[in-house]
């Protein structure tokens, strides 16, 4: 037995916070800023393209906030992903 008739209907919340334009670079300065570009293009989550590259949170990050750079080992497999050599 029901307490309501009363039905809501929604539209689920998409991942469109995820794409806000102030989080797009606007300029290709670094490695990181390639690889956030073309991450967001893809509408790509971190979590899965920190599953490509094989590596963890803090290290995706900081190669796009620019803080380091991607080791040697990594490089080809980021090539790969933005089909072009940002090195």
């Amino acid at each position: 037995m029901p307490f309501s008739h009363l039905r809501l209907i929604a539209q689920k919340p998409g991942f469109g916070h995820l794409w806000f334009k102030d989080k797009y670079p606007d300029q290709l300065n670094h490695v990181g800023d390639h690889l956030k570009k073309r991450r967001l293009d893809l509408k790509m989550k971190s979590v899965e393209c920190r599953k490509l590259f094989a590596v963890d949170k803090g290290t995706l990050s900081d190669w796009e906030k620019g803080k380091h750079k991607p080791i040697r080992r990594f490089r080809p497999k980021i090539v790969e992903f933005l089909g072009y050599n940002p090195f």
